[in-house]
Parts: C-alpha cells; sequence; structure tokens
C-alpha cells in the first residue's frame, strides 16, 4: 500500500500513518514568529561585522532557523487507537493508546516547555514537545482512553483530557 504526498508514492510502513489517519497535532504559530525572531536578531548581530558579533548571531541565527525547521517537521496523527508521530529525526514507533502503561504530561522547566512522555506495553515510547505543538485535538482523541480513574496518566494529563472530553 503506498501514500501519494508531494508527488510521490510512499509506502505504508508501521512507522507511518495510514490514509484514514487525522492530524491532531500541528505546530504553533506563536512558537514559528518566535523562532524567526530569534533567527532576527541573529543575523541583525551577525551583520555588526565584528568577530564576536558574527560568531554570536550567527549561533543564533543557526539555533533559530533550526528550531524552525524542527516544529514545522513535527505532526502527530490519530488512526484508530494508534497514535503517529513525525519529528525531524522520522517517524517515531506508534503508540497504542488502548495499551497505555505511562502517560505523563510534565510541569515547566527551567530551560524546557512542558512535555508529554508516553509509554505503551509493547515498549513504545513518545514524547512529545506540548509547548511548540498544538496538541488541541490530541487532548479530544485520548478521551476515550484516559478517564479520571485512570492509572497510567498522572493528574495534570487528566485535567488537561477533561477539559475536552
Amino acid at each position: 500500500m503506498t501514500i501519494r504526498a508531494a508527488g510521490e508514492d510512499l509506502p505504508v510502513t508501521a512507522h507511518r500513518p495510514g490514509p484514514n489517519a487525522r492530524v491532531v497535532g500541528r505546530p504553533r504559530v506563536t512558537s514559528t514568529i518566535v523562532f524567526l525572531c530569534v533567527a532576527g536578531i541573529g543575523a541583525g548581530v551577525a551583520a555588526d561585522g565584528r568577530v564576536g558579533a558574527i560568531l554570536f548571531g550567527g549561533f543564533m541565527l543557526v539555533v533559530g532557523v533550526f528550531c524552525i525547521v524542527a516544529t514545522w517537521c513535527t505532526r502527530v496523527w490519530v488512526d484508530g487507537a494508534v497514535l503517529y508521530t513525525r519529528t525531524v529525526r522520522g517517524y517515531a514507533d506508534p503508540i497504542h493508546l488502548d495499551r497505555l502503561t505511562s502517560a505523563v504530561l510534565s510541569d515547566w522547566g527551567l530551560n524546557r516547555g512542558r512535555q508529554l512522555f508516553r509509554r505503551d506495553d509493547g515498549g513504545a515510547e513518545l514524547r512529545l514537545d506540548a509547548t511548540n505543538v498544538r496538541l488541541k485535538r490530541l487532548w479530544e482523541a485520548l478521551g476515550p482512553f484516559i478517564g479520571p480513574f485512570d492509572r497510567a496518566a498522572n493528574e495534570a494529563l487528566k485535567q488537561r483530557v477533561s477539559r475536552y472530553r
């Protein structure tokens, strides 16, 4: 079975979503704007022409561009009870939502935003960036799988999912 995307026939593998999968996670526009500002500041500083400014500005420019690419490569799909993700590193192992053994929505860290960690009984693990990726539709899709008395999910995740049930 193949999927036609960007003018190419791509094979459907165990790690890629099928044609009936629906997108439940996309990049946030606000994150892209912030990363564009970082890249713009880096370019502006590098344009000063001094060695230190070029090094620092070039570093900021590279970080900003990498963050933009990494954010815009990220997608999350749900196909039935299976969660698929793609990041800049490619497709991750799919997670079976009906067989979750652990699901944790982290708090804000000093140098990182919120993260969503998942593990199923097949050993597949997943870490999603819940700060730079809009996951509103994912919370809705998790409703049937994470209830108020679910032992696999932490309290923060249960509260988030309950708002969209």
